[in-house]
C-alpha cells in the first residue's frame, strides 16, 4: 500500500500546524471557504426537518461565524456559543454572543450541560474522533441534539492522485470514511445516527488556484507524517501534468465527499451533575 493513503490508525494531526494555518487564513477565511459555507445552508435546510427547540447551542469550530445568523434565524429563542481554539479566527466573528476560545476536544463545559451541539468542517482538524465523540456525548444532554458535516476519504481524490504519480510521500489530508464515523458514535452512546454522504465538485482554471483557495481558508495538509522535506519545481511541474488528466470542458475538478450527521444525545448516567449549568472561565469569554 503507498504511504499516500492514510488508514485510520495513522490518523494523527500536527496540531500547531492546524493553529498556524487558520491563524494566517482567519482574514481570508470568510472569501474562500465557499464550499464550508454552502455545506452550512444545506445542514440548515436539513435541521427545517427536525422538531427540535434548544436553549442552548454549542457551535464546536465557529470560526468567522457564518453558521451562527442561521443558526439564529432557525432557533430564534436560543443562546449559541461559538467555540474555536484559534483565537485570530476567533476575532474575525462579529455575531453578538458569546465566543469561548477552547479545544472542541476538550470541552470547559458541565455535563448534560447544552442542548445542541453544532459543527460544521471541523472533524477533520480534531484529532482523536473516538474521544471527541465521548467528549460531546458528556456535554450534550440526554434529549439533545448532535449535528455536524466533516469530509470523507475521497475529497480532494484528484490531487491525492496525482501527487502518487510523483512520489508516496503524505502529501495532501486524510478523512475518515463514514462508517468508522457512524461507529465512534455508536460507542459513544449517541442513539439514533443517521449519516449520509453527498459528493460535490468545485472547478478551478489551474491547480495553482486549487491550492490558493485551500490555503486561504486553512484547509492544508496537517498529518503530523506529512511530507516536510523541500518540495523542487519538478515535481510541482509533474503533478500539474498529472493533474490535467482530470481536465473537462477546459477546468479542473476538486471532488469533496460531504457526511452529514446527526444523532441524540445518550442516555443520562447516574451520578452524573445534570443541572444544565455550564462552567465557562470568565477569562475565555468575550461579549461580541
Amino acid at each position: 500500500m503507498s504511504k499516500a493513503i492514510v488508514v485510520m490508525q495513522d490518523f494523527q494531526l500536527d496540531r500547531q500546524a492546524i493553529s498556524r494555518g487558520f491563524s494566517r487564513a482567519a482574514k481570508t477565511y470568510d472569501k474562500a471557504s465557499i464550499l464550508p459555507q454552502e455545506i452550512n445552508r444545506r445542514s440548515m435546510e436539513r435541521l427545517s426537518y427536525i422538531k427540535f427547540d434548544p436553549a442552548l447551542i454549542l457551535d464546536i469550530g465557529s470560526g468567522t461565524g457564518f453558521a451562527l445568523p442561521l443558526l439564529q434565524e432557525r432557533f430564534k429563542q436560543a443562546e449559541i456559543i461559538a467555540l474555536d481554539c484559534v483565537p485570530e479566527i476567533l476575532e474575525c466573528n462579529t455575531f453578538p454572543g458569546l465566543k469561548l476560545c477552547a479545544d472542541g476536544e476538550n470541552l470547559p463545559m458541565a455535563a448534560n450541560s447544552v442542548d445542541m451541539i453544532f459543527a460544521n468542517f471541523t472533524l477533520p482538524y480534531l484529532n482523536d474522533l473516538p474521544r471527541v465523540f465521548k467528549e460531546w456525548s458528556r456535554v450534550l444532554k440526554p434529549d439533545g441534539l448532535l449535528m455536524f458535516t466533516t469530509l470523507g476519504p475521497d475529497s480532494l481524490i484528484e490531487l491525492r492522485s496525482s501527487w502518487a504519480q510523483v512520489d508516496d510521500h503524505l502529501r495532501t489530508h486524510a478523512f475518515y470514511d463514514l462508517h468508522d464515523i457512524g461507529d465512534m458514535m455508536l460507542k459513544a452512546g449517541f442513539k439514533d445516527p443517521v449519516l449520509d454522504v453527498e459528493r460535490i465538485t468545485l472547478t478551478y482554471q489551474t491547480l495553482e488556484h486549487l491550492c490558493r483557495d485551500l490555503k486561504a481558508q486553512g484547509a492544508m495538509n496537517v498529518l503530523k507524517d506529512r511530507y516536510r522535506g523541500l518540495t523542487t519545481q519538478s515535481q510541482i511541474q509533474r503533478v500539474k501534468e498529472a493533474y490535467e488528466v482530470f481536465r473537462e470542458e477546459g477546468v479542473l475538478p476538486a471532488t469533496f465527499e460531504v457526511t452529514y450527521a446527526h444523532a441524540w444525545g445518550a442516555d443520562l448516567v447516574s451520578g452524573v451533575d445534570a443541572s444544565g449549568e455550564v462552567r465557562i472561565p470568565v477569562s475565555h469569554l468575550k461579549r461580541g
